[in-house]
């Protein structure tokens, strides 16, 4: 909390004669890009009986200056109004792209003040009311997400896992407790290998190879250090996940010819990966048909179904990128033909299944209790006495 109050206050001094309201968005936006604000001002309109100068309040228009030199992406910008977001993401890639030492330090402290009020809010507010007796039971949801993957609601307790605020959690033992969590071993890569059946991708998986220093050396011709490895190893997910050169490029801070390079050494090192994320898609334009909905008319778009091994029924959908129709403005969404099948045989069928054959390996005992999954990672609250024996149980579980 006193880090939230030092914070918002370094931040209302360095806007103070720019902005207003820092929670502002539409301020914000003014500030950072320009634009045109009304303001109030007095204006005289004539003399007092008593000689002193009468005034009235007049609302006025000004135009606002931009204060940093950026282009935003198009798709950030509002048709309607003509407003430039300044979400954290348009935040994030400015800061790697001014140049403006006071331009970085007004966008450092908003950022770090969102985050604290995010913390503050669905956090430290947030988590106190859902607290019954000394514990707090979240909801899994089997349901609720596309690819089958567990989500977690009231509260959410998905997303503490890299979070501070995940320290004020103590074991229900005490002292004499330990919460522990693990995760399974690159889940969504071995789930990669498997779908495309790459050979590489295997055998990297099998003989204990990081890939994400192999595809770095491939890129750069040598082997990251530890702290160049820890974010470019995010270009692997990403590329798994079905992002393109452009969405990596903005995430990882690096130029767009960096972006399609990297692209191209993961698929020339694992080439049954590109050979699936371009038959699967061909597939789909293939079979994908016009269905008939309920009013008896055939849908403008096409409906692709897909069955996985293990029964996962996917429904993709085509989207359309133009507001006059025609049949080629719709297309299926690269990103979930790339993903869906990967990430719901990983998260949604394999992560539900280990934990039931977890849930029943803990049944029984007082001495540890399953208490979160977080996606391919799991919270277990240990006593001290039994949690380096249960530690290596669940390592070769796992």
């Amino acid at each position: 909390v006193n880090e939230y109050v030092d914070c918002k206050l370094t931040l209302e001094d360095l806007a103070k004669e720019h902005v207003d309201d820092i929670n502002s968005p539409k301020q914000w936006s003014q500030f950072f890009f320009g634009g045109k604000k009304k303001i109030k001002v007095k204006e005289e309109v004539g003399l007092y009986k008593n000689g002193k100068v009468k005034t009235k309040l007049v609302e006025k228009e000004v135009v606002i200056a931009p204060y940093v030199m950026y282009t935003p992406d198009p798709d950030k910008v509002s048709a309607k109004t003509g407003q430039v977001s300044v979400d954290d993401s348009v935040l994030n890639d400015m800061m790697n792209h001014v140049t403006s030492s006071d331009a970085k330090e007004i966008i450092g402290s908003l950022l770090k003040y969102r985050e604290l009020s995010k913390q503050l809010s669905t956090y430290v507010q947030g988590l106190s009311k859902h607290i019954i007796g000394e514990y707090i039971h979240g909801k899994l949801n089997h349901t609720a997400t596309v690819t089958g993957r567990l989500s977690s609601t009231n509260p959410n307790l998905q997303n503490i896992s890299n979070n501070p605020i995940k320290q004020i959690f103590t074991s229900r033992f005490g002292d004499e407790g330990v919460i522990v969590e693990m995760d399974f071993n690159q889940l969504e890569v071995v789930a990669l290998a498997h779908v495309t059946g790459d050979l590489q991708l295997i055998h990297d998986i099998s003989s204990g190879a990081d890939i994400h220093s192999e595809l770095y050396k491939g890129l750069f011709g040598r082997y990251p250090t530890k702290e160049e490895r820890k974010p470019f190893k995010a270009r692997t997910f990403q590329l798994i996940y079905g992002a393109g050169a452009k969405a990596i490029s903005k995430q990882a801070g690096c130029p767009i010819e960096e972006a399609k390079k990297f692209i191209d050494v993961f698929y020339a090192r694992y080439p049954s990966v590109a050979k699936w994320h371009k038959e699967f898609a061909i597939q789909a334009e293939r079979e994908g048909k016009y269905e008939m909905n309920e009013e008896g008319l055939y849908e403008k778009v096409k409906t692709f179904t897909h069955v996985t091994e293990t029964g996962r029924r996917f429904v993709f959908k085509e989207y359309h990128s133009d507001s006059s129709w025609s049949s080629r403005t719709y297309s299926f969404s690269p990103t979930e033909l790339k993903n869906y099948p990967v990430q719901g045989l990983a998260t949604g069928d394999i992560v539900p299944m280990m934990l039931g054959v977890i849930f029943n390996m803990l049944k029984g005992r007082e001495d540890v209790k399953m208490v979160n999954t977080i996606h391919d990672s799991l919270m277990f609250d240990c006593r001290l006495e039994s949690a380096d024996e249960f530690v290596k149980e669940m390592v070769k579980t796992l």
